[in-house]
């Protein structure tokens, strides 16, 4: 759907399901490259905010623009019922169970990266409210909208749900980069989509 006249792109309510695919190739290669720039000219709090703002936060609403989408239908934006909250608790809950038994197994066989260390000892200066927007709140909008959002829509209408919240779960796997965490963070991208 990408044209170089944006005049030429008709609206719609959703993207296509290629439009997503290229969408999240490209947004994966900028996140790495800019990834990269950012976090060796600021600290972790910065680049981290900057990072998950313009590249997972920005660029889907951008892309959305630019090919006339609806932003209400293409990221399924609404108030959640008390209903849907409490059950989206017990599923967090429930996976994130799955993953903290993964990584406790795991554990013993992986040894420390100091840039772990590193990263621990940014994160212990920091107070529990800036924790909680840094490591819950950003990536939790940020992310959300972009895979939840952006890509799950139009995968969904193309390819059925389970494919959808299969691809997407992949991808949010592959873009956080860890090897170590791929399979708690693609069970946690099952469990959200």
């Amino acid at each position: 759907s990408f044209r170089f006249n944006r005049k030429l792109i008709q609206p719609k309510a959703l993207i296509e399901a290629e439009d997503v695919l290229m969408s999240l190739s490209f947004i994966v290669i900028l996140y790495i490259y800019i990834g990269t720039i950012i976090s060796s000219n600021t600290n972790f709090v910065q680049g981290t905010l900057i990072i998950q703002y313009m590249v997972f936060g920005l660029s889907p609403i951008v892309i959305l623009w630019y090919l006339k989408a609806s932003f209400k239908d293409s990221l399924g934006i609404k108030i959640p019922s008390i209903v849907g909250l409490f059950g989206g608790l017990w599923v967090w809950v429930g996976a994130f169970s799955v993953v903290v038994l993964y990584q406790l197994l795991i554990t013993p066989f992986v040894s420390q990266a100091p840039t772990l260390i590193e990263l621990e000892q940014q994160m212990k200066e920091l107070s529990p409210l800036h924790l909680f927007l840094l490591l819950a709140l950003t990536p939790g909008v940020c992310e959300e909208l972009l895979f939840r959002g952006f890509a799950l829509r139009p995968l969904e209408n193309k390819l059925g749900p389970k494919w959808a919240i299969l691809i997407t779960s992949l991808a949010f796997a592959m873009v956080h980069l860890d090897f170590i965490r791929l399979i708690p963070t693609f069970i946690l991208g099952l469990a959200f989509g």
